[in-house]
């Protein structure tokens, strides 16, 4: 299966029903009509997928960019004391990881190594990569969110 879900095979499906509603004068040649179909599918599929990859990478360079750019947003709102206890908070929260996500996210973020060269060295899927990935980020971005509404609850006392 190229397309990891039901519903992405289903949205491919209708887009070919469609473009056939939409342009009969393509089907109408009913002798090559198996592999146009198939010609048809492969290509949308080719499509799917490779929006698909640019939208992670968009995602994941989108998640990295942020947290860099809180971190060293954290550092000018905050006074040093709170930006260390903030770091120690991202340290614990990456240890606190299970040992492949935390490996993953060190890999990509500390070591620049990108996607790819982390599957070949670890021997899984890219697309394993990006989720550990994405999951890493997930968790520290809310240990930055649980600090900041900690200063602000703090700071209004």
């Amino acid at each position: 299966m190229l397309l990891k879900s039901a519903e992405d095979a289903e949205d491919i499906a209708q887009e070919v029903f469609t473009r056939l509603w939409d342009q009969p004068d393509l089907w109408e040649d009913r002798e090559h009509i198996n592999s146009f179909l198939y010609t048809m599918t492969r290509n949308l599929i080719l499509n799917q997928i490779k929006h698909h990859n640019i939208t992670t990478a968009y995602r994941e360079n989108y998640s990295a960019k942020i947290l860099q750019d809180e971190a060293y947003g954290l550092k000018d709102m905050l006074n040093p004391i709170y930006y260390k206890e903030t770091l120690l908070l991202i340290e614990l929260t990456l240890e606190k990881m299970p040992e492949k996500r935390k490996k993953i996210f060190r890999m990509s973020r500390f070591e620049d190594m990108s996607n790819k060269q982390i599957a070949e060295i670890l021997g899984i899927s890219i697309r394993t990569v990006e989720n550990q990935i994405y999951l890493a980020t997930c968790e520290l971005k809310k240990t930055i969110v649980f600090s900041w509404f900690l200063f602000l609850v703090i700071a209004e006392r």
